[in-house]
């Protein structure tokens, strides 16, 4: 029974390595392909895609700033809130143009959002 078992194990193991071995193979080719496809740097020139790059780089010093972004909707009152929120559903329930058949997809900002 034991040799049976490390015989499935075995062939289990050999398995999966060779499966593995083959996804390699077909990921391998796969890509190749898809470098094989890409167009040459001439072509790209041709079609003016490529850009020329300087040959040099300029490295200057930059002062030290803060870098967060200023969050101006977090001093909103809960009063402004809900002003924004009843502005926004009347622009979308009113001025703004929806497909008739996309009308049920609107979203619509609740009072407690």
């Amino acid at each position: 029974m034991k040799k049976i078992i490390l015989f499935l194990f075995i062939f289990s193991v050999e398995r999966n390595d060779q499966t593995e071995q083959e996804e390699r193979r077909e990921i391998k080719q796969r890509l190749t392909r898809k470098l094989n496809q890409r167009p040459t740097v001439d072509e790209l020139r041709d079609r003016k895609i490529l850009i020329r790059f300087s040959d040099y780089v300029e490295v200057a010093k930059a002062q030290d700033y803060d870098r967060r972004a200023d969050k101006p909707w977090t001093r909103l009152s809960a009063a402004d809130k809900a002003a924004i929120r009843k502005e926004l559903n009347e622009y979308k329930s009113n001025e703004m143009e929806v497909h008739a058949s996309s009308k049920h997809l609107t979203r619509f900002m609740s009072e407690h959002s």
